[in-house]
């Protein structure tokens, strides 16, 4: 009679065959249905060899590029052109084809370091199809010395497709200030991310799909000829903001930080860039007609479609019960910033909820970084009262209870003004001036105040609100730019059009949305503003930070037409021996107000970092109703924060952080 097996011959018998298939390439058993696909090949001699390797980039920064991963073996001077359909990672190809045996910690500190033990240089192959553009790209993490590139750019380039030529980029700022500096003769071209940047005819933004009807909107006439929710737009031009629609088409290249983009992402809105959108056959063979629309990462689908495919999908996505926004009336004091918490936005709204958390980690910070000074916030209780005493109260419950014009863009438009004229016409409660010119010539080394939108429609977890509503500069004191007048404006854009539309989108409560203040000194003359997400956008789940910066004031989120700004990811955020050890930074276009140079310098690039990095630390695991609540990954989790450089000694400030929604 057989013995049956026992646990420990059937762990014998797993240990052996886990043995047996480490040894057998993987790629070799996954892959059987598609053998006529090599593995790798030893040479590049057409394009074709190129096509049947090619795939798309790990990290996607650009729209419509293909790529190939090449190794070199050094001891041996072997090329290796990888199979993207075989072999994501260099790491994989390396074990499973050239019988590396270390592990992936190994590998990485030896093979993307300054180490004499290195044993591969590791690099992309990457096809910019819209300038036809080939490019050689290392990792960003990459010391790979200037030398090894010299002698690696000719060979590989021998073994490339003849006639085509390869340009290394520069993508990372270490290479780019390399070869600004006096280098030895180099026989290959280089190219740096602006070149790819400014060749680029697509830029996919939000990777979404919608049904609506298409409708060709020059940008001039958004204001007269107002899009509706179930409308998918294509503009002429650069636009600042738009209302809530089923999706958008813009010829202006945008930064993902823009306003425009977070407020797509925020809602869900499918949006791409394309600079010959306007004269697109697809969109004109089909504009005014009802359509499903879908951007993908290369090219976007639009098709005739019908309202039974249209409707289900339009009813799925509209909230079912109203949300309410909560508000505290009972306080009229003004309140200092240590007084405040991120539970304070039913008192005085996201804005200031958030900046008082700033306020307490910049005195925790010992001084590397601040908040702007003089800061305090005004309560809901004067916006309301101002809504009283102007009858604006009584024009916005006589739009809330029309169901046509909340439906009519136009109607919608036209009473939204009147109601806008009635609060900024009538007087802001004198008490309150006093109180405000008091603290002001108190606690600020300056008169001339910033104040800003705070609501309780805003910053907050779910709803962004970015760029709905208005900031202003207020000088005490001063005639030309009244501290009154400051006040009444930002109230009254809490009845723009498109933070109502915003608002309707989300099913937020009208009657419930209430406008507190935030007043801190102004910043007249910035070295250098900015804004960053506290997560890798283009590489979901994985380490870095997301910077955009300019140059001065000239705005990141809505800049004037044609102008671009500083784009770049830092990998230094993280306490990862392997990424704080390098000075990992990564751009992807180059301001263009300052002579294609960066903005800022490497170190205060690599400060930013890692200060935001601790401050998206402190707000995952310890503020209330953050993503980490529900259960999202911290390197899913991110913030939306805006910063300055400012001063003689260019102190970094932090002025603003709020969930960022995707």
């Amino acid at each position: 009679m057989k013995s049956q097996p026992t646990f420990r011959s059937i762990g014998y018998l797993l240990r052996t065959l886990g043995i047996a298939l480490w040894l057998l390439p993987i790629g070799d058993i996954f892959a059987q249905p598609d053998m006529q696909r090599p593995f790798y090949l030893s040479s590049l001699k057409s394009v074709a060899d190129y096509t049947v390797l090619k795939g798309s980039p790990v990290v996607e920064k650009y729209g419509q590029v293909e790529s190939v991963k090449v190794l070199w073996e050094l001891k041996k001077d072997k090329l290796y052109f990888i199979s993207s359909y075989h072999y994501k990672w260099h790491y994989r190809f390396a074990r499973q084809r050239l019988g590396y045996w270390q592990n992936r910690t190994v590998f990485n500190e030896r093979n993307y370091g300054e180490r004499k033990d290195r044993e591969y240089v590791l690099a992309n192959l990457n096809h910019y199809l819209a300038n036809d553009l080939w490019t050689v790209e290392f990792s960003s993490a990459d010391q790979i010395p200037l030398a090894t590139i010299h002698t690696f750019m000719p060979r590989l380039q021998a073994a490339f497709i003849p006639g085509k030529v390869l340009h290394l980029f520069l993508n990372t700022h270490r290479l780019v200030e390399a070869f600004s500096e006096p280098t030895p003769p180099v026989s290959y071209p280089v190219v740096r991310a602006d070149d790819i940047y400014g060749g680029q005819l697509y830029q996919p933004l939000n990777l979404r799909g919608n049904y609506g009807y298409l409708r060709k909107i020059k940008v001039e006439d958004l204001k007269k000829s107002v899009p509706g929710r179930h409308d998918i737009v294509v503009l002429d031009g650069p636009a600042l903001d738009i209302p809530a629609v089923a999706g958008l088409m813009s010829p202006d290249f945008q930064t993902p930080l823009s306003h425009l983009n977070i407020l797509c992402k925020n809602r869900g809105t499918p949006f791409l860039a394309h600079r010959n959108i306007w004269r697109d056959p697809r969109v004109n063979a089909l504009a005014g007609k009802l359509v499903y629309f879908e951007v993908l990462a290369d090219t976007f689908r639009l098709r005739e479609a019908d309202l039974g495919e249209a409707q289900p999908v339009w009813q799925a996505n509209v909230p079912r019960e109203p949300v309410a926004l909560p508000r505290n009336l009972k306080s009229r004091e003004l309140w200092p910033m240590n007084r405040l918490s991120a539970r304070s936005v039913n008192l005085v709204g996201g804005k200031a909820a958030n900046f008082a958390v700033l306020h307490r980690l910049a005195r925790r910070s010992g001084g590397k970084w601040k908040v702007p000074e003089g800061a305090f916030a005004i309560p809901f209780v004067y916006y309301v009262e101002h809504l009283r005493s102007s009858g604006a109260d009584t024009l916005i419950q006589h739009l809330l209870n029309d169901p046509a014009a909340r439906n009519d863009p136009q109607q919608l438009a036209m009473q939204l003004k009147t109601i806008r004229k009635r609060i900024k016409k009538s007087p802001v409660d004198p008490d309150l001036l006093v109180a405000v010119a008091e603290r002001v010539r108190a606690e600020s080394p300056t008169l001339r105040m910033r104040f800003r939108s705070s609501t309780n429609a805003e910053d907050i977890d779910g709803f962004n609100g970015a760029g709905l509503y208005s900031s202003k500069t207020g000088i005490v004191g001063d005639a030309t730019k009244p501290i009154d007048q400051a006040i009444r404006k930002v109230w009254a854009s809490v009845w723009n059009y498109r933070a109502f539309q915003e608002r309707e989108y989300f099913n937020l409560r009208q009657e419930d949305v209430a406008m507190g203040i935030l007043v801190h000194r102004s910043f007249p003359d910035e070295h250098a503003n900015g804004v960053a997400i506290t997560k890798n956008l283009y590489r979901p789940g994985y380490f870095g930070v997301v910077i955009n910066v300019q140059r001065g004031e000239t705005s990141v989120v809505s800049p004037p037409p044609g102008v671009t700004c500083d784009q770049l990811i830092c990998y230094s955020e993280n306490d990862i021996r392997f990424y704080t050890s390098r000075r990992i930074i990564e751009y992807i276009s180059y301001s263009s107000e300052n002579a294609g140079q960066p903005v800022l310098t490497e170190a205060q690039v690599l400060r930013l970092a890692e200060h935001l990095g601790k401050i998206k630390k402190h707000y995952y695991y310890n503020v209330p109703g953050t993503r980490s609540s529900a259960g999202q990954s911290f390197y899913d989790f991110a913030l939306d924060v805006e910063f300055k450089f400012d001063g003689p000694d260019s102190t970094l400030y932090l002025k603003q952080a709020r969930p960022y929604n995707d």
